[in-house]
């Protein structure tokens, strides 16, 4: 038997020059992503650390405490392995997504830098179905939610005043 002919996709807009680019240039792709990343990370490091003066105080930078020692140390392991996910998602897809979820998990919420984390897991989320397969897509899509129920716990046991009361 003869392999069946493909039939040529007729699009309604060819690829443009864009989406060209990002196709014939995988490597650059995933570089630009790692970079989009660390630049929204820094961004919201140096945005969160702005604290308005006073009327008679300038407005001015202060260190936030996730740049002194220790904490620093989990900024920079978690920002490390988010860039390796980033750049192994083509590669390992699921082993990447679970990477940066359990990096979200340990990273403390009121470190700011990790809301660049979000835009980390959507491009894994993508990834995870394009360059898996679609039961390790439906996998990868459960993981986030599955994912959310220890870090709400941790929170609730870390800051027992703000669980809500049943009643």
């Amino acid at each position: 038997m003869s392999e069946p002919e493909q039939e040529a996709i007729d699009l309604p807009n060819p690829p443009g020059r864009i989406r060209r680019a990002l196709r014939e240039h995988p490597d650059a792709t995933d570089w630009a992503i790692v970079v989009l990343f660390l630049l929204i990370a820094v961004f919201l490091g140096v945005a969160t650390s702005i604290v308005k003066g006073t009327d008679d105080a300038a407005t001015r930078l202060v260190a936030p405490s996730y740049v002194h020692f220790p904490q620093v140390i989990v900024v920079a392991l978690v920002a490390a392995a988010t860039v390796a996910a980033l750049r192994m998602r083509r590669q390992h897809p699921l082993a990447s997504l679970c990477t940066v979820l359990i990096a979200s998990i340990v990273t403390p919420g009121d470190v700011p830098p990790s809301a660049a984390l979000t835009l980390a897991v959507a491009f894994l989320l993508y990834s995870v179905p394009v360059y898996g397969t679609p039961r390790l897509g439906w996998i990868g899509y459960g993981l986030p939610v599955g994912s959310m129920v220890p870090t709400s716990l941790i929170g609730l046991y870390l800051n027992p005043d703000e669980a809500v009361e049943g009643g």
